[in-house]
């Protein structure tokens, strides 16, 4: 599972979003892969992952904030997981 609502976690933006969190895992674990380059030296990022970071960039942007937090990464993901099980 994606995240444990017995440890606290943040499954809450998740539901609140009106997503399962199990839909959310298995959306981000078929599409935030390590893509197309096995390479070591540097990330590959999928178009997905890219998405969830933008998404967890202007969020953490708009609260004035100069890093991106858990939060934002995990409210960027919920998001794109969302906005890919909409077009599928």
């Amino acid at each position: 599972m994606l995240v444990d609502a017995r440890a606290g976690c943040a499954d809450a933006p998740v539901v609140a979003a009106g997503l399962s969190p199990e839909a959310v895992h298995r959306s981000a674990g078929t599409r935030l892969s390590t893509g197309a380059s096995q390479a070591t030296e540097r990330i590959a990022w999928t178009p997905y992952s890219r998405k969830a970071i933008a998404i967890a960039e202007a969020r953490s942007e708009r609260n004035g904030s100069d890093r991106i937090d858990c939060d934002d990464l995990l409210i960027g993901l919920a998001q794109s997981a969302a906005e890919s099980l909409r077009t599928s």
